[in-house]
């Protein structure tokens, strides 16, 4: 298996996924599993360290689960502020009659289900709590399947990738943890950054990120992709006017939303 990016981060959505599982492992011992070299599972480590979700020791990884985005949602959209409100409204102005589009696991681009009106467009998503939330009849709702992510309930792992594999989107809106020209698109957590990926290699319209203010110019630990990878960002005013310059730089154009 050649070593891109995308398999790196696949193997690193495993070793987390088993690291969660049993809670603690010796390095060795996952080499052995991974079929890498312990050196391989030591960088893997680093980086797993450093977002606060493993304690390494004498050779031994510690799963601690520590992650800012693994938070309990009361109900699927009731927590959104206004600016993510004003977000997932303005995103739901570019889908029309007929689109069938891809949401990730972000609760604010769930919220956009509840701009659709009677639009007829078919959703696919990871996001678990999409079965919860309101949705017009129009609204055709297909989940990925795969792993359950912790309390925040998106769908992550080999079956999400697969389903992902066998659609074709005309558009696909992503919530993200922070958004720069300079380091892309980027997530808190690991696990979801191969759905991300995945959603916008198969989309054939706009690729579409959502994301207010507070997440531009910010840059998390797991990499989804380049802005040269998206179409457009809808984000609020209170963003970095120098950062939103270096996006639009890049080709990408920028939709403000405006709170009611």
């Amino acid at each position: 298996m050649k070593n891109s990016m995308e398999n790196v981060q696949y193997r690193r959505e495993r070793m987390l996924a088993y690291l969660r599982r049993v809670r603690r492992a010796q390095v060795q011992e996952m080499a052995t599993r991974f079929r890498v070299t312990p050196m391989t599972v030591r960088r893997d480590l680093d980086v797993f360290e450093a977002a606060g979700q493993v304690r390494r020791s004498y050779g031994v990884a510690v799963y601690t689960g520590r992650e800012d985005a693994d938070v309990v949602y009361a109900a699927p959209t009731g927590d959104l502020t206004p600016a993510a409100r004003a977000v997932a409204r303005t995103a739901a102005s570019l889908i029309e009659d007929g689109d069938t589009v891809f949401f990730n696991s972000s609760a604010t681009v769930l919220g956009i289900l509840e701009y659709l009106g009677d639009r007829r467009v078919t959703v696919v998503t990871n996001n678990g709590r999409a079965l919860y939330a309101h949705r017009a009849p129009g609204v055709e709702l297909i989940l990925t399947g795969g792993d359950v992510y912790g309390q925040k309930q998106s769908l992550v792992g080999e079956l999400a990738a697969a389903t992902l594999s066998r659609v074709t989107a005309t558009k696909c809106i992503l919530g993200v943890s922070g958004i720069s020209a300079e380091d892309g698109i980027t997530s808190s957590i690991s696990l979801e950054t191969p759905v991300n990926q995945a959603m916008l290699r198969r989309c054939t319209g706009m690729r579409i990120v959502a994301a207010d203010g507070s997440k531009i110019g910010v840059k998390r630990n797991f990499f989804s992709g380049s802005v040269e990878n998206i179409t457009h960002l809808i984000t609020t005013r209170d963003a970095d006017p120098a950062e939103l310059e270096k996006i639009r730089a890049r080709g990408v154009t920028i939709l403000f939303a405006e709170e009611e």
